[in-house]
C-alpha cells in the first residue's frame, strides 16, 4: 500500500451555475444527486463529485459527460495513480463529517479534501477491484429498479382492485339475481319466517 494525500491524486474543481442552460441530454448534479439535464457538459471524463455544501457524506461519481452545480466539486482524476472508481468507492467509506468547516451548513473547502490520506495498492489491483465493484453496483442499482417498478405495479393493481371493488359494492346488483316468485309457498313459508 502506498500513502498519498489527496492533492496527489485529483485536481479540485468548481461547478457552475446552470439555469441559464437549454434542457438536453446531460446531467447537472447537485450535492443531491441529478437535478436536470442540460444541452452542454462541465467536464466530460471519470470524475468523482465531492459535495461543497450539504449532505457530505453523498459522495458521487459520473462516468459520463455532465454538469456540476456550484455546491458540488468535480474532480480530474490523475489515472496513472488511482483508478477513478476505486477512489469513489474509497472516499464513501470516510466519514467526512469531522471535516466540516461549517458554521451553518455542512461545508467542505478544497483544503479540507485535499489533506485527507488515502491508502492505495498498486494501479492493477485497483483496476481490478474497481471493476469488481462497478460489476455489483449495477446489479445492485437493477434489483432497486426492478423492486422500485415492482412496488409501481403492485401499487397500480390494488388501485385498481379498490376501484373494481368499490363498483361492485355501491353497484345494483339486483338485476343479476333471480328474481322470487312471492306466489309460491315455498316463499309464502319464508315470508312467515
Amino acid at each position: 500500500m502506498e500513502k498519498y494525500t489527496l492533492s496527489e491524486l485529483i485536481v479540485i474543481k468548481n461547478g457552475r451555475d446552470h439555469k441559464d442552460l437549454p434542457n438536453g441530454d446531460y446531467p447537472v448534479f447537485g450535492s443531491g444527486g441529478v437535478m436536470r439535464y442540460v444541452n452542454s457538459y462541465l467536464y466530460d471524463k471519470p470524475s468523482v463529485l465531492l459535495p461543497r455544501k450539504g449532505s457530505l457524506s453523498n459522495i458521487q461519481y459520473s462516468d459520463t459527460p455532465f454538469w456540476t452545480v456550484d455546491t458540488l466539486y468535480y474532480t480530474e482524476i490523475n489515472e496513472e495513480l488511482v483508478s477513478p472508481y476505486y477512489l469513489y468507492r474509497y472516499l464513501r467509506l470516510l466519514d467526512m463529517s469531522r471535516l466540516d468547516s461549517g458554521t451553518g451548513v455542512p461545508s467542505m473547502t478544497f483544503d479540507s479534501y485535499y489533506n485527507i490520506n488515502v491508502f492505495l495498492p498498486n494501479i492493477e489491483e485497483q483496476r481490478r477491484a474497481a471493476s469488481i465493484l462497478q460489476k455489483l453496483d449495477a446489479k445492485i442499482a437493477l434489483n432497486r429498479q426492478i423492486n422500485d417498478n415492482l412496488r409501481a405495479s403492485r401499487a397500480q393493481s390494488q388501485t385498481q382492485f379498490e376501484i373494481c371493488r368499490g363498483a361492485a359494492v355501491n353497484a345494483d346488483v339486483s338485476p343479476n339475481l333471480q328474481r322470487l316468485d312471492h306466489s309460491s309457498k315455498e316463499a309464502k313459508v319464508r315470508r312467515a319466517a
